[in-house]
């Protein structure tokens, strides 16, 4: 298989909520990992079907500390068992500087990390 992603995937093991208006349900999930343009997660303690999720749009909350978290609004792109994989729609300017000080963190270039944002911002 060969290999699409432009974007360095941080892996994690993080707590979040993922959040649908449509559904009016808050879900909690396992942050396993993410990048600039998406992330996937694991739903915890979930009996339900897991594919009503695909195609739909959450907002997904990723607790970083007590009172430091990202924020992103994401589509679920794909479903593999309880696990999603969710695309970012669009990201608040607070959030998007802690998740580039992660990225820049966990990759040690930062010149992968301004190479990622161009295409993401040409992207947009």
């Amino acid at each position: 298989m060969v290999e699409r992603r432009r974007y360095s995937r941080i892996v994690l093991d993080l707590p979040g909520i993922l959040e649908s208006e449509v559904q009016r349900k808050s879900y909690t999930v396992h942050v396993r990992d993410v990048s600039l343009k998406g992330a996937f997660v694991e739903l915890a303690n979930f009996e339900e079907d897991p594919h009503l999720f695909s195609g739909q749009k959450y907002r997904l909350v990723i607790q970083l500390q007590a009172t430091t978290k990202i924020v992103m609004y994401m589509t679920c792109r794909h479903v593999l068992g309880k696990k999603l994989g969710l695309e970012c729609n669009r990201i608040d300017p607070e959030s998007i500087s802690l998740l580039k000080r992660l990225v820049e963190m966990n990759i040690g270039r930062s010149d992968v990390l301004n190479r990622e944002l161009n295409v993401l911002i040409s992207n947009s």
